[in-house]
């Protein structure tokens, strides 16, 4: 299992998928961790697809034509059962295959990572990311963060 570092101790770290989408946020935490050990060989899948471009967003029929071995089959299923998962709880998650965000230096991601997020999941105002594969995202502790809103509107 991964030592997340918590800073601030703005994390929370649970061991399941229900509390992952019903603990609630509180005080200075506002980041909910699912830590788990995920079996397979997700590096299988990551080296079978094809990619274009910068990101690919990959959908089941993507993974179904997949030739896996056991191991990236054991991965395969992983992913599709973490989208039934998000589905039956009212998100629509997105699984993307990326090689660098263009925004960012491109040595960030200087191999590939396979990443599953989904935007806000019902009656939870919540953004879901989870590295399969390739370096995870950073958190940033609280107090080196700046807030900022912005606001557009037609007129």
């Amino acid at each position: 299992m991964i030592d997340l570092f918590k800073p601030e101790n703005q994390i929370h770290c649970v061991t399941n998928f229900q509390d992952l989408v019903s603990t609630p946020f509180h005080g200075e935490i506002n980041a909910i961790c699912w830590s788990r050990n995920l079996i397979g060989d997700f590096s299988e899948i990551v080296e079978k697809l094809e990619l274009n471009g910068n990101i690919a967003v990959l959908d089941q029929k993507d993974l179904f034509e997949l030739q896996l071995s056991e191991q990236g089959h054991l991965a395969r299923e992983i992913l599709l059962n973490d989208l039934k998962l998000l589905k039956a709880h009212g998100a629509s998650p997105v699984l993307n295959l990326i090689r660098y965000y263009e925004k960012m230096i491109p040595t960030r991601f200087s191999n590939r990572c396979l990443l599953l997020s989904c935007g806000s999941l019902s009656r939870t105002n919540r953004y879901l990311l989870c590295t399969y594969y390739g370096e995870s995202s950073e958190l940033l502790p609280n107090s080196q963060a700046e807030q900022k809103s912005t606001c557009s509107r037609n007129t």
